[in-house]
């Protein structure tokens, strides 16, 4: 038997001699406020991101920013209209890829040129997320 083992077989015990003094309601009124108590300090550690050893969570991956609603901005001066967009990071840094309705095809905006790209309508709740996807910080 291994040091643990005996542990919590000492563990067992104390617990089993609490447990026979207690009546069936108090029994069920101290698993209630352990499973609560229990389940709190998870949520908590869930929420900080960390693995029950105390080590950090990896960092997750970055969601590709996808809408089906539409998208207007001038691009170098013509004025293009996007449905079905996502924001992505390509090769040559970060793009707006989705249907051009007045092209009849695919089109790919490269937003490296923040200068040559004026943003005219997009659907409300994708202008913060847009913004925040395109900042410097990503």
């Amino acid at each position: 038997m291994s040091n643990n083992d005996a542990l919590f077989q000492q563990l067992d015990e104390v617990f089993a001699t609490i447990l026979s003094g207690m009546s069936p309601t108090g029994r069920q009124r101290t698993a209630r406020s352990i499973g609560t108590t229990l389940r709190r300090s998870q949520s908590q550690r869930i929420g900080r991101q960390e693995a029950p050893d105390g080590s950090k969570y990896p960092q997750r991956k970055q969601r590709i920013l996808r809408a089906q609603a539409g998208m207007r901005f001038i691009w170098q001066g013509e004025t293009r209209q996007l449905r079905n967009w996502r924001a992505t990071r390509g090769r040559h840094g970060r793009m707006l890829t989705g249907f051009d309705i007045d092209r009849g095809d695919t089109a790919a905006v490269n937003l490296t040129h923040k200068a040559q790209t004026q943003f005219i309508n997009i659907a409300a709740p994708f202008q913060d997320q847009l913004f925040d996807y395109t900042a410097d910080n990503h």
